[in-house]
């Protein structure tokens, strides 16, 4: 008796796994690389409002303009990336703090020394918002997911239309050649077979 197993089963699925380990190897590194990437921009992000807030509180804390502080610190804290802001006077006396509504568990911290004229009158201190840096991620990791199920997809159907052609379709000549040879048709000479493997199993039979 003979062991029911197909060839080309057996290849398709050593094909596919062949693709899962190399694209899975290629798409990891891609999106290890972009998230690096992406968290370099936000933490560069970062860096830049710092320097931007601290730069534009120096008059208003040295003028000891509360509404102006106050006001600036409003207009950042709407921005999309921070979460919360605090601004302190040269002492540490609180001048302004809030915290956004949409503030999530994750961030990055930043804080900036405000100086005017050369002398430190200040400081704040921010909280920069990870959400969309995951968001993004989150993306990455469905189009990774997405390309390759689809590769995969297109390989089964690709695998299994090419074997049909080269490996089913010789195979089922060389089988109906034997059968007719088994029926006493001793002058088929295997003419159609064009394979050099299966021309030397029909030169054996």
């Amino acid at each position: 008796s003979f062991r029911k197993r197909s060839l080309s089963s057996s290849l398709s699925i050593s094909l596919i796994l062949i693709i899962i380990i190399v694209e899975s190897a290629i798409l990891g590194y891609i999106y290890s690389r972009q998230s690096r990437l992406l968290l370099k921009e936000l933490n560069n992000r970062a860096d830049g409002h710092a320097i931007n807030i601290g730069e534009i509180l120096a008059i208003p804390i040295w003028d000891f303009d509360d509404e102006q502080i106050a006001n600036i610190g409003t207009g950042f804290i709407n921005k999309e990336i921070i979460d919360a802001i605090h601004i302190q006077d040269h002492h540490g006396q609180t001048l302004f703090m809030s915290r956004a509504e949409k503030a999530g568990p994750d961030h990055i911290e930043r804080s900036a020394e405000v100086a005017y004229k050369g002398q430190i009158i200040g400081k704040v201190q921010l909280e920069f918002s990870m959400a969309l840096y995951q968001m993004e991620l989150r993306w990455l990791r469905n189009a990774i997911l997405y390309a390759l199920s689809a590769s995969l997809v297109i390989i089964l159907i690709g695998s299994g239309f090419l074997l049909r052609i080269f490996m089913r379709k010789p195979l089922q000549i060389l089988q109906t050649g034997i059968d007719r040879v088994a029926k006493g048709e001793y002058a088929y000479g295997f003419k159609e077979i064009r394979h050099e493997e299966l021309s030397g199993i029909a030169d054996r039979f």
